[in-house]
């Protein structure tokens, strides 16, 4: 019982909020194309804000050597781009793409490119 005076809180006055950080899940690559300037160009859909790194192997004999060549944040709608110029002097590249954080989700998105 209460006492006189004194206020009686119930649960339901009281909001909850919980925040937590997570790092942006695997990317999806919805978008690859060669450019009329003979670059390639890839986009994506991802996290809101999340921060994406563009990485290419010349082969995927082990152990493949991934190089990043360009990161890129997503923007307000979750999409991502990145454009690699120097693809049309290389006989073949292959790209993935991986979510930046402390821990990052890789996603290989198996975009392949030969010419």
């Amino acid at each position: 019982m209460a006492q006189k005076g004194k206020a009686r809180r119930r649960l339901k006055d009281y909001q909850v909020t919980i925040l937590s950080h997570l790092p942006p899940g695997p990317p999806d690559v919805t978008n690859v194309a060669m450019l009329p300037s003979g670059g390639f160009s890839l986009s994506g859909a991802g996290a809101v804000g999340g921060f994406y790194i563009l990485l290419a192997a010349s082969n995927l004999d082990p152990p493949a050597v991934w190089t990043p060549l360009a990161t890129s944040q997503a923007d307000r709608n979750g999409v991502f781009q990145f454009t690699d110029s120097e693809v049309g002097s290389l006989l073949r590249r292959f790209y993935r793409v991986s979510a930046k954080s402390g821990a990052p989700a890789t996603g290989n998105c198996g975009s392949r490119l030969s010419s």
